[in-house]
């Protein structure tokens, strides 16, 4: 997951490097270790939901055992859990707000808030509502846009780049929702690829393109 809402980050803070290129290089090592702390929570509590999802997975699509991952095997136990979720949500707050106030809103919204308790907390578990779940995703990866910017930005950015964003993840995200229907349905979760089937999420990637291009267009302009 992290791999994945990298490049959106990366990308923002390149456009905003571009524009602003005096970004002190301290500051830069702070938001990236914001990134990857607030990653480490969002996908180690994304494995500690998936638990039942990960114990039927046969692994097909994926570059790693999903069987596997400590928390199937129960090598992570309770103290362990706990104190790998308060190192790095704790680890992500303190570094972002070693960049400045705007990331600080910015980077922990994206992967404590979204990424990783909307996403996941079983009061909201949102990957498992149809919709809902490419919603979040896509806001997430805008976000992370929003916050890469941020690093180096004095202000807001412009509201067409964050379309773009918005559906460059969308079009990511859909073959991935749609691999994992099988093992999604038989653990009880009704995602977008369950209620509506995996070829129609593949067939929303078309439209979502011209969505992509009309925004890149607006930049441009």
């Amino acid at each position: 997951m992290a791999a994945i809402f990298l490049l959106p980050f990366t990308w923002g803070f390149a456009a905003a490097a571009d524009l602003h290129p005096h970004v002190l290089w301290y500051k830069v090592l702070f938001a990236y270790l914001s990134f990857t702390l607030g990653s480490l929570f969002a996908s180690s509590y994304n494995f500690y939901i998936d638990v039942e999802t990960d114990r039927i997975h046969d692994d097909l699509y994926k570059d790693q055992p999903m069987t596997q991952q400590p928390f199937v095997t129960r090598s992570m136990g309770k103290w362990e859990t706990r104190f790998l979720f308060t190192f790095s949500i704790i680890g992500c707050f303190g570094f972002a707000a070693l960049v400045n106030w705007r990331f600080l809103v910015a980077m922990p919204a994206a992967e404590i808030v979204v990424l990783g308790l909307v996403y996941n907390h079983p009061w909201l578990h949102f990957k498992a509502k149809p919709l809902v779940d490419i919603f979040t995703i896509t806001l997430a990866a805008s976000l992370e846009m929003l916050a890469g910017w941020l690093i180096a930005a004095p202000r807001w950015p412009a509201f067409e780049p964050l379309v773009w964003g918005f559906a460059f993840a969308t079009i990511l995200y859909l073959p991935t929702v749609s691999n994992d229907m099988v093992f999604d349905r038989q653990a009880g979760y009704r995602t977008s690829a369950v209620v509506f089937g995996a070829k129609a999420l593949m067939n929303a990637m078309f439209p979502t393109l011209l969505v992509l291009l009309a925004a890149v267009q607006l930049v441009r302009a």
